[in-house]
């Protein structure tokens, strides 16, 4: 293990990692296990849930989400666990499907056990029965508008 660590020193290979997804349509859930990379989603669609379950750094930009039948874990569109940094920005999350009131989705929030939550020049719009649940050490709101039947928000600093 140091002959590589010397290795990667020696060629000035440690660093971080990027994954940049940028205008795609994602028809299927989005399930991301990243302890280490930094993931940023820009200019996408999202048309099933997604789910975080570890991760370093994630940013959501710019993207347009639809639920139509909400078959998520915990009954949220958006859920996150173990992410040290969690970042919307210029988004607006809003449910954008035209046939929402046929079917019963619960277009919601649920972030747990995360450092740090930021919500930078963005629009967060939940409709009953959706929820926002976040559970982080910061907490970080700027130029923002968050709207939900119910909002959580468990901190020790926002």
């Amino acid at each position: 293990v140091k002959k590589k660590k010397d290795i990667i020193d020696f060629f000035g290979l440690n660093k971080p990692v990027y994954y940049i997804f940028n205008g795609i349509d994602f028809n299927n859930a989005v399930e991301v296990f990243s302890p280490c990379a930094n993931i940023i989603f820009k200019n996408c669609n999202f048309n099933l849930h997604i789910y975080i379950n570890i991760g370093n750094e994630v940013t959501f930009e710019n993207n347009k989400y639809k639920d139509a039948v909400s078959d998520s874990i915990n009954k949220k569109f958006f859920s996150a666990r173990s992410v040290n940094k969690l970042t919307f920005k210029n988004d607006n999350f809003t449910n954008s499907c035209k046939f929402k009131n046929f079917a019963d989705p619960c277009f919601g929030i649920k972030i747990n056990n995360a450092n740090e939550v930021n919500f930078i020049n963005t629009k967060v719009d939940t409709e009953y029965p959706g929820t926002i649940d976040i559970k982080a050490k910061r907490t970080k709101m700027r130029k923002s508008e968050i709207n939900s039947p119910e909002i959580y928000i468990d901190s020790q600093s926002i």
